[in-house]
């Protein structure tokens, strides 16, 4: 199922809760046009105006799909949803106005968080090393 046809399908399963968010957004590989018999069909909810609507959404439709709130996803994982999403409910000038403050703070962040990343377990026990040698030197010095 391509993401043209897959969208059609969840705007059908979600109408019911379509006036209950800024908006409901597919993302991940689904999105992308890149998933597999294993992929998970991810789901996003900007600013959900209703409390439970996770429990309403389960009843409704069960377990089928991965629903998160936009709001409380780490920002690199909020990045991930920005730069693929298709929109299944809302209004995308809106919405696309929104999102831009959460660009705006990656942009600023990416450097940090994208260079706090270890290859493998050895990088990290050898940078942290270096730095509780360091610390040390610095303790003797004081």
């Amino acid at each position: 199922m391509d993401a043209e046809e897959l969208i059609l399908n969840l705007k059908k399963e979600f109408e019911f809760i379509k006036n209950d968010a800024e908006g409901i957004l597919l993302y991940g590989s689904y999105a992308m046009n890149t998933a597999n018999e294993r992929s998970d069909i991810d789901i996003c909810l900007i600013k959900p105006r209703t409390t439970g609507i996770l429990n309403r959404i389960f009843q409704k439709v069960g377990g089928r799909y991965d629903i998160k709130i936009f709001e409380d996803l780490p920002l690199y994982v909020k990045m991930d949803v920005i730069e693929n999403y298709r929109l299944i409910y809302g209004n995308e000038p809106s919405i696309s106005y929104y999102l831009y403050h959460f660009r705006k703070n990656w942009e600023d962040m990416r450097h940090r968080i994208t260079s706090n990343r270890f290859k493998t377990v050895r990088d990290m026990i050898t940078t942290r090393r270096k730095w509780l040698e360091t610390r040390r030197q610095v303790s003797y010095e004081s």
